[in-house]
Order: C-alpha cells, then sequence, then structure tokens
C-alpha cells in the first residue's frame, strides 16, 4: 500500500444499470447532472461516516471566491520542504514547472463533453476509419456492430473506472495510472463512435498502456487477456494501442490532478505539522480519485480539480487542526503562478461537486490511526459489470 493510511475500494461491479437508473436515489449537485446517490469512491482510503455539521461549506463561495484553491501533498517529500523554506531557485523552478503543466493541459490534453448528443450527432456524420481488428474480429465485436457509442454512458465509464482501480490494486501498481489511462480513453472517445465491445477494448488497451509507461516491465499483456475471460486477443489490443496513439497524437503524459497537487504541497505555510501534511494528502488524494470516476469532470482541467482538492481536504479537516490562514497563505504562494490560477471560476464548481459527493457519501476526514494492510483485491473481466448491466437491463424491460 502507498500512503500510509489504510485504504480500501468500494466497488459495486456487479451492480446493474436498470437497477441503478429505476431504484437509485439521485442527489442535485451544484445545478450539475443528477448522479446516483451511490458514488464511486475510487479510492481505498478509510473514511467512517459521520453526521457532524462541522464538514458543511464554511465560506460564502462567490463572496471569496480566492478561498477555493486546493492541492495535495506528496507526504514523503512535502513534511521535508516547509514554505519559508523555499529557496528562490526552487520557487521558480516550482512556477515554471505548474506553468508548463498548465499549458500542456490547455494545450493538448482538453477533452471535450463527448456524450453530448450532439457531439455523438456530429461523430455519427463524419468519415471515421473503420478499426480493423485481426484474429478473432467477430468475438471482439460481439456481434453486435449496430450497438453505437450513444448506448455509452457516464454509468459504463464508471464501471470501467472502478475496474481499472481494482487491476491497479491487484497488482499493487500506482493508483494515478487510473488517471492516466482515463485520460487516454476520454480522448480517444471524443474522435469516433464506437460500440460496447470496441469500447470495453479500447479501455483495456489504456489501461495496459498507461502501465507500460508508468510501470514498466510490470505486467504482461497475457495478464490482461486472462481478465478478459479470453474475449480479447493480444492482436485486438495491439491493434486498438496502434489506433489510440495514433488518435491521441502520442500524447500519453497528462498532468494528472495528482501531479499538481505534488507540486502545489510544497507551498503549503511552514508551519504545517507532518501529521497535518499528511493527512491532507490522505484526504486531498481521495477527492482527486472520486474525481477520475464522475464523468463531470471529464471537460474540467486537472489543475482546477487540484485545487478544488486540495481546499477541501484543508476545510474539511476543520479548525483548530487547519488555521483559516493556511488557505489564504497558499494563495499568496500560488499567485506566484499567474492571478488566473487563483481566480478561476471552474476551480470553484469543482470545489462545489467535489464537496457535495463528499457529504454525500457520508465520509470524515483521514485519521492517522494505523489498521491492519487489507489484502490484495481480486479482479474481474471488464466485460463482467456491462453485461451484467445490460442483461438485468434486458430482463427488466421484459417483465
Amino acid at each position: 500500500m502507498r500512503g500510509g493510511t489504510p485504504q480500501k475500494l468500494l466497488l459495486v461491479p456487479t451492480l446493474v444499470l436498470g437497477a441503478l437508473l429505476s431504484a437509485a436515489p439521485k442527489l442535485s449537485l451544484c445545478g450539475a447532472p443528477k448522479i446516483p446517490q451511490l458514488i464511486s469512491c475510487a479510492s481505498r482510503v478509510s473514511l467512517p461516516k459521520t453526521t457532524s455539521s462541522r464538514y458543511h461549506l464554511s465560506i460564502n463561495l462567490h463572496s471569496h471566491p480566492s478561498l477555493l484553491i486546493t492541492a495535495e501533498n506528496n507526504t514523503n517529500q512535502a513534511s521535508t520542504m516547509p514554505t519559508q523554506h523555499l529557496s528562490v531557485v526552487f520557487k521558480e523552478d516550482l512556477y515554471a514547472r505548474l506553468q508548463a503543466m498548465r499549458s500542456q493541459e490547455c494545450a493538448h490534453y482538453t477533452c471535450p463533453d463527448y456524450l453530448a448528443p450532439e457531439w455523438q450527432a456530429s461523430l455519427a456524420s463524419g468519415s471515421q476509419s473503420e478499426l480493423d481488428l485481426p484474429g478473432n474480429a467477430s468475438a471482439a465485436r460481439g456481434g453486435d456492430s449496430s450497438a453505437s457509442s450513444s448506448e455509452i454512458n457516464e454509468m459504463w465509464r464508471e464501471k470501467i473506472c472502478e475496474w481499472c482501480y481494482q487491476v491497479v490494486d491487484h497488482f499493487d501498481f500506482n493508483r494515478e495510472i487510473v488517471s492516466v489511462a482515463m485520460s487516454y480513453l476520454d480522448r480517444y472517445l471524443s474522435t469516433r463512435s464506437v460500440n460496447r465491445r470496441i469500447f470495453q477494448l479500447a479501455a483495456m488497451t489504456a489501461l495496459y498502456l498507461a502501465i507500460k509507461l508508468y510501470e514498466p516491465g510490470k505486467i504482461r499483456m497475457s495478464s490482461l487477456i486472462d481478465l478478459s475471460r479470453g474475449y480479447f486477443l493480444e492482436d485486438h489490443i495491439v491493434t486498438m494501442e496502434d489506433s489510440m496513439l495514433q488518435t491521441l497524437g502520442w500524447h500519453v503524459h497528462p498532468p494528472t490532478p495528482y501531479s499538481f497537487v505534488r507540486e502545489m504541497i510544497y507551498l503549503l505555510p511552514v508551519e504545517t505539522t507532518p501529521r497535518v501534511r499528511h493527512d491532507t494528502n490522505e484526504l486531498a488524494r481521495f477527492l482527486t480519485e472520486l474525481s477520475v470516476c464522475d464523468y463531470w469532470f471529464v471537460t474540467k482541467k486537472p489543475s482546477s480539480i487540484a485545487l478544488a482538492s486540495l481546499i477541501n481536504a484543508l476545510e474539511l479537516q476543520g479548525e483548530p487542526k487547519i488555521p483559516r490562514n493556511y488557505k489564504i497563505q497558499l494563495l499568496q504562494q500560488l499567485g506566484g503562478c499567474g492571478p488566473d490560477i487563483i481566480y478561476d471560476e471552474e476551480v470553484i464548481t469543482c470545489y462545489e461537486r467535489l464537496r457535495d459527493m463528499y457529504i454525500a457519501g457520508g465520509y470524515s476526514p483521514v485519521t492517522s490511526i494505523s489498521e491492519p494492510e487489507p489484502s490484495r483485491i481480486a479482479t474481474v473481466s471488464p466485460t463482467g459489470p456491462i453485461e451484467q448491466m445490460e442483461v438485468e437491463a434486458n430482463s427488466g424491460s421484459c417483465e
């Protein structure tokens, strides 16, 4: 386990789409589309439930937009680098890195709302090269070439995201890999209509590609083939990998929300204790992982998600553990990257969404109490959850 704080992954791989859409209670988040109250946590952080009102919004969001800034720290590094000890050269390098990452996220790693009806209509009417799968192509296509991406919805993406977290937890990989893989998948799906089989193959290939780049030499393609229960062949993944790389223009190192957090955490005030830094890191990381599974964040900048996660992490721990002036000092330091990073309205919307998801999930801030490390989580086929959702939905419609 990688954070020092005990974690558990909350997954519902057998939840069916029909049951969720018909029975699950809905929660309206700040004018955003309604989502099931059974929110995917995408994190193994152990967070007990709470009924305390202490964690409700404590500031006027629109009167104090400058307070809505967040970041997350690297547990092993941030506690040894307090703000006042940063040399001028180090701070200049830090600001340069943040500015370069922000430039990258806007230049090469943006993603549209590709599930929007108008976007899907433009994909359907546009010319697209057919993906030519070798070998057992009919098995990979599932004999269902008529199933277009109009059937691919937010729930399917959420189930695939949860499966990705299961895989990285099973192999003890860096959980940030899932954020990278979902960036590949979202950007790829924004360029073409796909049926559900190609969607599943693209998700598996995106995860495999991210693992190859960020955890080299640690997984064989045959391992993923086994996880798919032979549903796809090695040639299918190779072909999809080539198609994905060409479509992405070989832009395969996206700045993730957590990568921004690792940089921003250096700017926390010098008075921040190692324990507070650690707890802030764990809570902010949990919030960034929540955003990975939620399609609503696909169009949002990773830097905005990172800032929103950090300010939430600081606020949720409350005073006196986290004095209010910590946020102000952090913002003053972040101002060195430019005023737009502080007053971006997108940060406010991300802040509100994450806070509402956190409250709806009934979580409470992390603690430093150690617990036994959880056992390795068993993985399932990436085709399983979606197949089960379809079967249940079809059976429900037949009744």
